[in-house]
């Protein structure tokens, strides 16, 4: 029991939220699930950056959001006693509900660029499409 409580002080997850097209996403709402329950929840400060204490090792799901996006999961396992970086950047970044022409045609860019890092994949391209032709209400 003891050592419980030592790992819960020391384990958290940090990272930075943005929009798929790069952009900083400050005021994100990221919500930490284990098992489909709410533990704990963060929101990104003006740099995009969150931090969240997680109760102990195990399998989470984090949730990113921000009203006039739509939502991203992400999942990680936390084995060790230190944070351990998630962002949502890049094909875990956030899609805009209804992303106008210049938006979609940025994306097409970073999809086409070179650079494994920046580059989106197709199947993210199309859900930056579909956002612009299907918005959420």
């Amino acid at each position: 029991q003891v050592v419980d409580a030592m790992v819960a002080t020391t384990v958290g997850i940090a990272g930075v939220i943005k929009e798929v097209d790069g952009t900083i996403l400050p005021a994100a709402a990221v919500i930490l699930y284990r098992n489909d329950q709410p533990i704990a929840n963060a929101v990104s400060d003006e740099n995009g950056n969150y931090a969240l204490a997680v109760p102990g090792f195990g399998d989470y799901d984090l949730v990113a959001s921000k009203k006039g996006f739509r939502d991203e999961i992400q999942s990680i396992s936390v084995t060790v006693p230190t944070t351990q970086l998630l962002d949502f950047t890049g094909d875990h970044g956030l899609i805009p509900n209804a992303p106008n022409r210049a938006y979609v045609l940025a994306c097409v860019n970073l999809w086409q660029l070179d650079d494994p890092s920046l580059q989106l994949s197709t199947s993210r391209l199309l859900d930056v499409i579909s956002a612009s032709k299907y918005p959420s209400r």
